[in-house]
């Protein structure tokens, strides 16, 4: 196998989930659904995580396919990972690649955290989706299955006892994860894929010690340049993503973030944007992912973002967009 970092220009996250966006229209396009369906309005310029994650959501509603995110991971190949891909592509062994994926998967998913876990003879690699990311099965199967998908273009070759395990019952669509051509075990202690001890040492074929270390000093700066754009502000819109709809006041946020009221506030000043600004932001991204990728009652909906009365929401989310509520789920295809 031979690649090139410059064969990308998209080395940036934002590049990283245009890549997924597209092969996610891909993947629609495949089944017969015109991929305008899922984005109406047109391709945004950019795509933030916590929008291609409402895009899973409503291309999961499109295809009425339930193992859609078993499906859309499997497609994903190392290059739309954008220059973390080409730093696995170029790992040594099966050990640095898992250093890779721990240190850098922010880079590609950063509501999902990846741990290595060592247990005996056997090693695992968890993932945790964010308490945001819902359906959590549907994120589940897609952060697994793209990783399966990874090891299978990286080793060419069976890995010693690799097994998948997810921390939750059985879904009813159980069957099509044979696609993962792997056994896999459900209501688990933690989702993870599993695998004999052996693999730390097992090569992958286009190990390239030069561009490793190349492309982890992008990933390290393009790390650091996330953290540091992200700030104050990603801490505040992470906390209430994570709030289910019981948004705490600015007071009991500061708290949290062990920093006096007064400093968060001024931090968030220097960041350019305020707590009612990360919090509307917040409303509205789950009032649309609600009303497109639902059939909850507007009154519902605005209880999920903490409105005791539903003309509250009404008149903020016609603010926020321009629109009412139900013009905006009327307008959704199909």
């Amino acid at each position: 196998m031979s690649f090139s970092v410059t064969s990308t220009s998209r080395t940036g996250a934002s590049g990283v989930h245009r890549a997924y966006l597209a092969t996610l229209q891909d993947e629609l396009a495949r089944r017969g659904i015109d991929p305008a369906a899922l984005l109406p309005a047109g391709p945004p310029a950019d795509v933030t995580p916590l929008e291609l994650a409402a895009l899973c959501q409503r291309a999961l509603t499109l295809t009425g396919d339930p193992a859609f995110g078993l499906h859309y991971g499997l497609r994903l190949n190392l290059a739309s990972h954008g220059i973390l891909g080409y730093a696995l592509m170029s790992a040594r062994n099966g050990d640095q690649l898992l250093s890779l994926l721990v240190r850098y998967a922010q880079l590609a998913v950063p509501d999902v955290e990846l741990e290595r876990v060592l247990q005996g003879e056997r090693v695992l690699l968890t993932c945790r989706p964010n308490a945001n990311l819902s359906p959590r099965y549907l994120f589940a199967e897609l952060i697994v299955a793209t990783l399966v998908a990874a090891a299978r273009s990286l080793f060419q070759r069976p890995i010693p006892g690799a097994e998948a395990w997810f921390d939750y019952p059985a879904p009813a669509h159980a069957d099509a994860y044979g696609a993962l051509r792997l056994p896999v075990r459900f209501s688990q202690r933690r989702c993870a894929l599993v695998c004999d001890r052996r693999f730390l040492d097992m090569e992958i074929t286009s190990a390239n010690p030069a561009l490793a270390e190349l492309c982890s000093r992008q990933c390290e700066a393009l790390l650091r340049t996330m953290r540091k754009r992200a700030g104050v502000a990603d801490a505040v819109r992470r906390a209430l993503l994570n709030a289910a709809g019981e948004f705490p006041d600015v007071a009991e946020l500061a708290r949290r973030l062990a920093m006096s009221e007064r400093t968060l506030r001024r931090r968030l000043a220097a960041e350019g944007t305020s707590y009612r600004a990360i919090t509307d932001e917040v409303r509205e991204a789950l009032a649309r992912r609600y009303l497109t990728t639902t059939s909850l009652p507007v009154t519902e909906i605005a209880a999920l973002l903490g409105y005791d009365d539903p003309a509250n929401f009404r008149r903020a989310f016609r603010r926020w967009t321009g629109h009412s509520p139900a013009g905006c789920r009327n307008d959704r295809p199909g």
